[in-house]
């Protein structure tokens, strides 16, 4: 268990750390997609075109995934899918294991109608959370490539077993049971310094591993990863055949 306090642990969204996605701006590229059952989901499309490589990033437990925005408005040449779990960010619903990945799945498809149905490789992003959400999607779309960003084997492990004792919003996540499934190159990015996700719960995970995997050390923490020298150009060089 690590010296974070029940309240910080306790699965987002929560009026603590609930942030609308208006907050973030980037109007023009926002975007509300109805699931299946009704519930409308937010965040935002960057649509590039056809052809154009599409970018599906997940992001990790008290993150709004606006939190991207600052790559995916930047970087022109592929298109980006930002969109919050439910009730994330301006999401409705409640969240958990399933309809997440439901979700993800789901928006997907979507992404891929508003490029015509003509996108160019799929590649899939996951930070912290977000990297258990992508590993589950990866099984089923097989991405170009896989980028993990502080992923762990299971959720137990980050934030004890008995903070899932309470009304927990998100089950167990365990990525161990997915991650040989896997077929397509994955990357794990990790930080040196990471207080929040232990270094052997992301050796336990790489080790499940049996697609091809490279992997990058940051001198960071949890939380600053990808503002640290070279992380950013390397999560680039990912994004490419």
């Amino acid at each position: 268990m690590h010296n974070l306090t029940p309240d910080y642990l306790r699965l987002y969204p929560g009026t603590f750390f609930k942030h609308d996605d208006v907050e973030y701006g980037h109007k023009e590229a926002a975007i509300t997609i109805p699931a299946p059952d009704g519930t409308r989901l937010s965040g935002w499309f960057y649509n590039r075109g056809e052809g154009t490589p599409l970018v599906a990033m997940y992001c990790g437990n008290c993150m709004n995934a606006g939190d991207f925005n600052f790559i995916a408005h930047t970087d022109k040449t592929r298109s980006y899918l930002l969109i919050n779990y439910r009730g994330y960010g301006s999401s409705e619903g409640s969240p958990n294991e399933t309809n997440i990945v439901a979700d993800a799945r789901h928006c997907l498809q979507v992404a891929r109608s508003l490029l015509n149905n003509r996108p160019g490789p799929l590649y899939l992003v996951g930070y912290s959370l977000g990297s258990a959400v992508a590993i589950q999607v990866a099984v089923e779309e097989n991405p170009a490539r896989l980028v993990l960003i502080t992923p762990f084997d299971c959720y137990a492990t980050v934030i004890g077993q008995e903070i899932l004792d309470e009304p927990p919003s998100i089950a167990d996540w365990i990525s161990t049971a997915f991650a040989p499934r896997i077929t397509c190159p994955v990357t794990v990015m990790r930080a040196e310094y990471d207080t929040v996700v232990p270094p052997t719960s992301t050796a336990a995970l790489v080790r499940a591993f049996h697609a091809p995997l490279l992997e990058k050390c940051y001198p960071g923490e949890h939380g600053t990863i990808l503002f640290e020298e070279g992380c950013l150009p390397d999560l680039m060089e990912q994004l490419s055949p």
